[in-house]
């Protein structure tokens, strides 16, 4: 493997060490995520991931990336999609947004409510 790879429109791009064009990708993935990849911004201002950086982190067309804005530059990070509803101890348990003007002490109210007049019969 040579000590500088690139990635141009998706593929990786070898260069040549001793008559040798081949590189083992496995060994390349380290590599790139210990050193970077330097990657070109089109005149539309996109950027295409290379496609091993896309299996690695699941990454297809369609998903949500979010750029950070840092001192050393910009950071993109697959946006958590996180369920809204998790059950934790036997009990489901929302981990999401309460939609605006949501009264969760009055939804505990009537729920608990709806649970006395089911035990009771009613």
């Amino acid at each position: 493997m040579c000590a500088y790879q690139d990635c141009r429109d998706g593929e990786w791009v070898g260069c040549a060490r001793d008559g040798a064009t081949d590189f083992d990708l496995p060994t390349l993935i380290p590599y790139a995520m210990l050193n970077g990849m330097t990657l070109k911004i089109d005149k539309a201002g996109r950027v295409i991931l290379p496609k091993p950086v896309r299996d690695r982190l699941g990454l297809h067309e369609g998903s949500d990336l979010e750029i950070l804005e840092m001192p050393e530059g910009v950071m993109l990070k697959p946006v958590e999609h996180r369920p809204s509803m998790v059950k934790k101890q036997g009990l489901w348990v929302h981990t999401g947004k309460l939609p605006a003007g949501f009264d969760i002490v009055q939804a505990i109210r009537k729920d608990r409510e709806e649970r006395i007049r089911k035990l009771a019969g009613l």
